[in-house]
């Protein structure tokens, strides 16, 4: 018991730890998408983010709460599978990983539902057959299990549903609601002209009033971020992101023209933060397309078939 504990100990310490914790949290209705890229991105960036990322999903394996809460550590698993390379690949073939995750989840203590063991099953059998996996731990699982007459789904025909897919109703009401918000422009954030002000009450008031504007496109711009798949987006989602991109792009511009002419240091610091907010929700926004180019690019044919995120 004292070793397991010690295994588990500060789990989500680690910059990758963290990122799990946080992308497997009970308190979220679906999958928080940016977090899950950044989580991706952390583990390819240094020597022990496959490790580190490993362990915390281990311990949230075994700590989980609800079969949501399993639904959001498979979909991690998944992406990781993906996008963060052999390492992470060979962690997830191992007879540990297959026996404290993935089979842990569907435990009958843990009542799972049928979709639920179906996507867990559907990964192992799916994982097995690549040949890269042939003398690997999951496969002696996948064939054990196999020998005691357990059934595997039909990948292409069961119930595997890409997490945050198209008909996940959630996700669309939240589309649907973020589609249907009023967008600024560029050009609602005006330009300020001359040298160096003391604003009056009213240009401060007015200032305030465009930062306002920027702010509700960040919002919008953000959210978007935070629900959308990267790897399973409409036409219309991919150009409104676009198209938030360019404007925001715009608006930071101004007001930064802005802040050079600014006599006041309340005015300003409202500004830099903003500015902060603006710089933030780029490079969420940057590793969006970076998620979705590294994906397309650069996953063997071999793992094609894996389940499509």
């Amino acid at each position: 018991m004292e070793r397991v504990q010690s295994m588990f100990s500060n789990a989500y310490g680690s910059p990758a730890g963290h990122l799990v914790e946080r992308a497997t949290s009970s308190n979220l209705e679906s999958e928080d998408w940016s977090v899950i890229m950044e989580l991706c991105d952390t583990i390819n960036a240094y020597g022990d983010g496959t490790k580190d990322a490993v362990k915390a999903i281990k311990k949230r394996s075994a700590g989980h709460k609800s079969p949501k809460q399993a639904s959001l550590i498979l979909s991690v698993v998944e992406a990781c599978i993906k996008n963060c390379g052999e390492l992470f690949y060979n962690a997830v073939i191992t007879k540990e990983f297959c026996s404290d995750v993935l089979m842990k989840i569907i435990q009958p203590k843990n009542n799972p539902s049928q979709a639920l063991q179906d996507r867990v099953l559907g990964m192992i059998k799916t994982l097995a057959e690549d040949t890269r996996a042939s003398h690997s731990g999951l496969k002696q699982v996948y064939m054990e299990l196999q020998e005691k007459g357990i059934t595997f789904p039909d990948i292409k025909a069961s119930g595997f549903q890409n997490p945050g897919s198209k008909s996940d109703t959630k996700q669309e009401k939240h589309k649907h609601h973020v589609r249907n918000q009023p967008l600024a422009t560029a050009g609602s954030v005006p330009y300020y002209t001359g040298g160096v002000i003391n604003p009056s009450p009213q240009q401060i008031a007015k200032v305030r009033k465009d930062l306002g504007v920027v702010l509700g496109n960040v919002r919008v711009f953000s959210d978007m971020l935070t629900h959308l798949n990267p790897l399973n987006c409409d036409d219309p989602d991919l150009k409104l992101l676009h198209e938030l991109n360019r404007t925001c792009k715009a608006m930071q511009q101004r007001i930064v023209e802005l802040m050079e002419q600014i006599g006041n240091e309340e005015i300003t610091m409202e500004i830099l933060a903003v500015n902060d907010d603006l710089n933030n929700v780029f490079l969420r926004y940057e590793r969006f397309e970076k998620f979705r180019a590294n994906y397309s690019e650069s996953q063997p044919a071999e793992v094609n078939d894996l389940i499509d995120l």
